[in-house]
């Protein structure tokens, strides 16, 4: 029996990845690997690889049984990267390939709010943090947890047409398909049911979509701030934060986590710096929209 992946989600991040896994596991001929983003093909982003051997990612699969048709994984770095599509196709050239997009200036911010939350950037304001780029891409202003510098380079990470373009040299296009993010929360069901067409698996009963992965931020920047320091500073302080925040017993970081997490949709983008954004990436969403002939007016407002 082969248990090699024969489908990938590569991305982009905060675009529905993580819903679209969930109710795709579900369909008793799919199997998803666990965990969800072993980015193991990202070989140019070293330390944002969760796999980074053929003998652990041939682990991931080897609950794999004869009724799973469709084998796949879910790494949102991978439309990124500029390593993973080549080694994908490398590794197996008629594997079909899942891209979901939403408007950038969206999915930045989205991204920003995770990065925050994940301690992977350290600036809460985002106009701010877009400013830090440049200086970011000269080595400096780079947060202690970062796990990949250019996930940081906001003004990039959303150039969905150069992308695309890149998955489209390697895989021919009936083996893609693309999800618009939009497509995806209004009519959830029917872009399931699409995309199971896509993997060529008999149809499945799904009328429940439940909201997954929503947008989380934290609760309290100090907390998130201490999180982020040297171990020896956390130990010594260990005890006199535990009763600060209410604590008897806690497993230390990902109790407090918890504790500091808050679902809540982001205050809206100041208009002036928003139109930037959007004009950072207003020709790669023209070109996009042409390449896929269809119309992304509404991603340039």
């Amino acid at each position: 029996m082969n248990k090699k992946p024969n489908f990938f989600i590569v991305g982009a991040p905060k675009c529905g990845t993580t819903a679209l896994n969930e109710y795709l596991k579900e369909h008793p001929n799919i199997f998803m690997s666990t965990p969800k983003e072993p980015h193991y093909f990202a070989t140019d982003m070293v330390k944002r690889r969760g796999i980074d051997n053929s003998i652990d990612y041939f682990n991931l699969f080897k609950n794999v049984t004869d009724q799973h048709l469709a084998i796949g994984e879910a790494s949102v770095w991978y439309l990124y990267s500029k390593k993973a599509i080549e080694n994908i196709f490398n590794f197996n050239k008629n594997a079909k390939i899942i891209v979901m997009l939403r408007k950038p200036v969206d999915m930045i911010y989205s991204l920003h709010s995770q990065l925050i939350y994940s301690r992977r950037e350290n600036e809460f304001d985002f106009e701010k943090a877009w400013e830090l780029e440049e200086e970011r891409k000269k080595g400096k202003s780079i947060p202690m947890n970062s796990k990949h510098v250019p996930n940081l380079f906001y003004s990039e990470i959303a150039n969905y047409y150069t992308q695309l373009q890149n998955v489209y040299k390697y895989f021919p296009k009936n083996q893609v398909k693309v999800i618009l993010f939009d497509d995806f929360i209004g009519d959830t069901k029917s872009v399931f049911n699409e995309t199971i067409s896509f993997l060529n698996l008999p149809p499945f009963s799904k009328d429940h979509f439940p909201i997954i992965n929503e947008n989380k931020t934290v609760k309290f920047k100090f907390i998130n701030t201490l999180l982020n320091l040297e171990p020896p500073y956390l130990i010594k302080n260990r005890l006199k934060f535990k009763k600060i925040i209410g604590l008897q017993k806690v497993e230390f970081g990902a109790k407090i986590k918890k504790i500091n997490t808050v679902y809540k949709d982001r205050e809206p983008i100041e208009a002036a710096f928003k139109n930037q954004v959007i004009q950072n990436y207003k020709n790669e969403i023209n070109k996009l929209a042409s390449l896929l002939q269809i119309d992304l007016s509404n991603w340039n407002k």
